[in-house]
């Protein structure tokens, strides 16, 4: 019967990574480009233990990343205009210590990494927490996965944070509270779950908040009322329950109040009637009940809609709301 065996040169190539000192591997290693090593790993269980580590990875990287490169291209990045190579894909498909040194040897100084739409695929990786210098990170619109990474919470200088439409789970962590900087957040159509972390009333500097789109429950914490530079405001389509913080009328930037399709109940507070900047105010599809305050009427708003609640409307006032607002939706109110 014949078998298949190793030829003496493969036999002689495996018994000497098994012999060989971790550091003479590693250097064999580290001239073979890093996309064969990922898979060079599984040879045996001791090629395995010398490349499973940051520090053999960096040396790898280092091999076939130009020195420097970490602060290039962020003209680019910003308009989407820089093809994404394959180190850039990595960042997300390779191995964890290979994305730590990633950072480590190419993005370490980036300020801006603008990757929406760009079709990336992987897991959002915990090593995006060690790019320092991070202003700008844009990762929306991609096939992402995995929970958000609790170590964005570090990115003291992070302004800007879109990852919006990728497949996420978990909840939102808390750490995200950290961003004192930030003036922009969107995760909107990501799955998430959980409740609306209160931390992120911390966020003064916030002007854009996008949670629409996930399986969010819970109370919409009061201290989102504290957001006083919150021009835009999407908790649409969630599962929020409980009642609209009237601390929200302390948001008199506020311009767009989106609530709409959540199972929030109670009335509308009539310290909505703050929101002296709002144009578009939705609250379809919730549970609401009870009359409409005057003090959300006299708003100039432009549009206002709410179908599907139970709020009692007066006549008199459904006519001066229909005149005085460009697009109102008083759909099956109890007119009385």
């Amino acid at each position: 019967m014949n078998q298949t065996t190793p030829d003496n040169s493969s036999q002689a190539a495996i018994n000497f990574t098994e012999t060989a000192p971790t550091e003479v591997i590693q250097q064999i290693f580290s001239w073979i480009h890093p996309s064969q090593n990922v898979s060079l790993k599984l040879l045996n269980r001791r090629v395995h233990q010398c490349l499973s580590s940051i520090s053999f990875a960096t040396i790898n990287l280092f091999r076939f990343i130009p020195s420097g490169n970490s602060s290039v291209q962020d003209a680019s990045l910003v308009i989407g205009s820089m093809p994404l190579d394959e180190f850039d894909r990595g960042l997300f498909m390779w191995p964890e210590e290979y994305q730590y040194a990633l950072v480590a040897v190419k993005y370490k100084y980036r300020a801006r990494m603008i990757w929406e739409t760009k079709k990336l695929r992987g897991r959002l990786t915990p090593a995006l927490g060690e790019m320092k210098n991070a202003e700008t990170l844009g990762l929306g619109q991609n096939q992402l996965t995995g929970q958000i990474p609790r170590e964005l919470g570090q990115l003291q200088n992070l302004q800007y944070l879109n990852l919006s439409r990728n497949f996420l789970s978990g909840e939102i962590p808390s750490e995200l509270g950290q961003l004192s900087n930030l003036w922009y957040l969107a995760l909107n159509g990501c799955s998430l779950e959980g409740s609306i972390p209160k931390e992120l009333g911390n966020l003064s500097k916030l002007e854009t908040l996008y949670l629409g789109g996930n399986e969010l429950s819970g109370r919409i914490p009061a201290e989102l009322g504290q957001l006083s530079n919150l021009t835009s405001l999407h908790l649409n389509s969630n599962k929020l329950r409980g009642f609209i913080p009237p601390e929200f009328g302390q948001l008199t930037k506020l311009k767009e109040f989106y609530l709409q399709l959540n199972k929030l109940e109670g009335g509308l507070p009539s310290e909505l009637g703050g929101l002296s900047a709002c144009l578009y105010f939705n609250v379809t599809g919730n549970l609401l009940s009870g009359p409409i305050p005057p003090e959300i009427e006299r708003l100039n708003l432009l549009q206002f809609f709410q179908k599907g609640n139970d709020l009692d409307v007066p006549v008199e006032q459904a006519i001066r709301m229909i005149n005085h607002v460009r697009q109102c939706d008083l759909t099956n109110p109890y007119l009385s």
